[in-house]
């Protein structure tokens, strides 16, 4: 019986003895299939966020067309009742509705 006392088994598969270089399983360097736990963990971050911020979104919206409604101001009320929908996706959706900009208000 040989034995492979050299051999490893790692996550991408079983290496040659002393060569680091996989001999089956996955390509060495190629992307997985799943992102890894820390990108998971941030992603899942960045949605509490989106949603923190789509709550607020949905409030000044709400509360801002309701001021439009008052005041007989139709246009601002149009405008601030697509801020509210805006948060409320945010919020469904776990993710910032405007992505790469620094002006979020509409």
């Amino acid at each position: 019986m040989a034995s492979n006392c050299n051999q490893t088994t790692t996550a991408a598969g079983t290496t040659a003895p002393g060569s680091g270089v996989p001999t089956s399983g996955a390509t060495a360097g190629a992307p997985s299939a799943h992102p890894n736990t820390g990108e998971r963990t941030a992603q899942g971050i960045k949605g509490v966020f989106a949603q923190g911020h789509g709550i607020g979104e949905s409030l000044r919206g709400n509360i801002n067309s309701a001021i439009d409604t008052l005041t007989g101001d139709h246009t601002e009320k149009a405008k601030d009742e697509e801020v509210a929908r805006g948060g409320f996706r945010e919020f469904a959706n776990k993710e910032f509705e405007k992505k790469g900009t620094t002006d979020k208000a509409l």
